[in-house]
């Protein structure tokens, strides 16, 4: 923020697996929780609800209600019988770091800034994987230490500033990318 305010801050790649109903997040529960402390720290309902008629949060917990139910408490600054320890750590920490580096002057312009420029990539996995390959291939990404590479960065900037077509040149990115198969013939 303080060195550019005009260029995205990537936070990484989020792998989401489609189901009828809603899109699984595989891997990158721990940065998509930390948007979700950003949003209730800066108030963005609009972002921390998919829909608000009912209220359904944009990130669910389908194996821990109480956490479910801590950040709507959260969300609507209401009281909790159950408080997640680590995400209130979280907010905390948010809280006091952000009072700590920025001027009053500059908050809001840091809250803009993050709001707008805090960028993710999603990688979507096949929808017919099984809850196993599901955990492999978590489990394989989180050994591997592999960060994005600059031309990946490349490709979705690109890829971001088209208003068509989207689809059909990232397929054509990715055709480009196998440097295995020549494109091209001599003749």
């Amino acid at each position: 923020y303080k060195r550019d305010k005009e260029s995205a801050y990537y936070i990484g790649m989020l792998t989401v697996k489609r189901t009828e109903r809603s899109i699984e997040l595989v891997d990158g529960q721990q940065r998509f929780t930390a948007m979700i402390l950003l949003g209730i720290y800066f108030k963005w309902n609009n972002f921390l609800y998919v829909s608000t008629n009912p209220n359904i949060l944009r990130l669910q917990f389908t194996a821990r209600e109480e956490d479910k139910e801590y950040l709507e408490a959260r969300i609507e600054g209401e009281e909790c019988a159950f408080i997640n320890e680590k995400m209130e750590n979280g907010l905390n920490y948010i809280s006091k770091h952000l009072k700590k580096i920025l001027p009053n002057e500059s908050y809001e312009d840091f809250k803009k800034y993050i709001f707008e420029k805090l960028t993710f990539f999603l990688s979507e996995l096949p929808g017919n994987y099984s809850p196993m390959e599901l955990n492999t291939y978590f489990e394989r990404m989180n050994t591997s230490g592999k960060s994005l590479e600059n031309y990946e960065i490349l490709k979705v900037e690109i890829v971001r500033r088209l208003h068509t077509d989207k689809e059909k040149y990232t397929l054509l990115w990715n055709a480009c990318g196998i440097m295995e198969k020549m494109m091209l013939r001599k003749h």
